[in-house]
């Protein structure tokens, strides 16, 4: 009789057991998740501040070689060449504006040496 009375009795405690073990698994698989999302997002402002830093130094350097090269009226070959080079990633992070302008004007002026 004891254990007529003792197994539905372990069969429910089991069945509460499994039921809080499933409940904590998606409350931690919901953390998990969420922890993951913000780490993504953090991880998509870092790398859109790093272009914006990488696009503004370029910007730097090409408004740069444009003042030196109009300066002296021409441009070397490794300077249209590092100018080219610059223009080309600025342009890959989405970069425009007067550099545009910029980098065609120096492009356009004599080369020497």
């Amino acid at each position: 009789m004891f254990l007529t009375f003792l197994s539905p009795v372990c069969v429910a405690l089991i069945g509460v057991i499994q039921a809080n073990w499933r409940r904590k698994d998606r409350e931690d698989a919901e953390k998990y998740r969420e922890k993951a999302r913000l780490e993504e997002e953090a991880r998509k402002r870092e790398q859109q501040a790093t272009a914006a830093g990488v696009r503004s130094l370029l910007r730097s350097a090409i408004v740069g070689m444009h003042h030196a090269c109009t300066d002296q009226g021409w441009a070397s070959t490794v300077q249209k060449e590092v100018l080219q080079r610059d223009y080309d990633a600025y342009r890959g992070l989405d970069g425009n504006g007067v550099v545009v302008a910029l980098y065609e004007e120096v492009m356009d002026l004599p080369t020497k040496g």
